[in-house]
């Protein structure tokens, strides 16, 4: 089994090659890879030559073969990814900034299949078996509300199988709405302070403690 292990969401990202903006581009030609914060974060630890697994859910289609093999082509694990029927790979677009244009990314990515997944649909004691560190981040739990309850099992069966767990905040206004209330820091901080017990290492932000109204102190504990 793999000594990391990483979950979230990866995507398509698709951009204009250069500085040019989508509207200067289409009808035309996209650079397409695959990027997700917690994806990303596997890449890295792969490539310094750690043993570590990418764990998603990716919809039974060709573009999500292309993901896996771009994945395993950089030293990924991927045997727990869950292949499902329900659900899409989501999108994002890059438009890379210019001197005083700043870069801006457009998101596609509603109803896809990770967002689509809850608890019980990762069987966490076997994907942790013999695992030293499992790396989350709040952008996943940040999806939906079943996103949200499945970080949190997946932290809480870490915890207790005695796995550490760190967690990056990444706080994204735009994303934390799915209870409708159009409070995302509120949001984002309810969920936080039910995953806070069970991590061990936090990755944050002087503004996502401000933010959230989480003071360093409440988190050094």
């Amino acid at each position: 089994m793999a000594e990391i292990v990483t979950f979230g969401e990866i995507m398509a990202r698709m951009a204009p090659r250069g500085v040019e903006r989508l509207r200067q581009t289409l009808p035309g030609s996209l650079d397409v890879t695959f990027a997700g914060a917690e994806a990303n974060t596997a890449v890295s630890l792969a490539l310094l030559g750690c043993d570590v697994d990418f764990v998603t859910a990716l919809p039974n289609n060709p573009l999500a073969d292309a993901c896996l093999a771009s994945l395993r082509g950089a030293g990924v694990g991927t045997r727990h990814v869950r292949i499902t029927a329900d659900g899409r790979l989501g999108i994002f677009f890059v438009e890379t900034g210019a001197n005083q244009r700043p870069t801006q990314v457009h998101y596609d990515r509603d109803h896809s299949s990770i967002s689509r997944s809850g608890p019980g649909d990762f069987c966490w004691e076997e994907i942790l078996q013999g695992t030293r560190w499992l790396h989350l981040t709040g952008i996943t739990a940040a999806l939906s509300e079943a996103s949200a309850e499945l970080t949190i099992e997946a932290a809480r069966t870490a915890r207790q199988l005695g796995v550490e767990v760190s967690f990056d905040v990444n706080f994204r206004s735009k994303l934390w709405r799915w209870d409708g209330s159009g409070q995302p820091q509120k949001l984002a901080r309810r969920i936080l302070l039910r995953l806070l017990p069970y991590v061990s290492l936090w990755f944050l932000s002087d503004e996502d403690c401000g933010l959230l109204g989480l003071a360093p102190d409440v988190l050094s504990g």
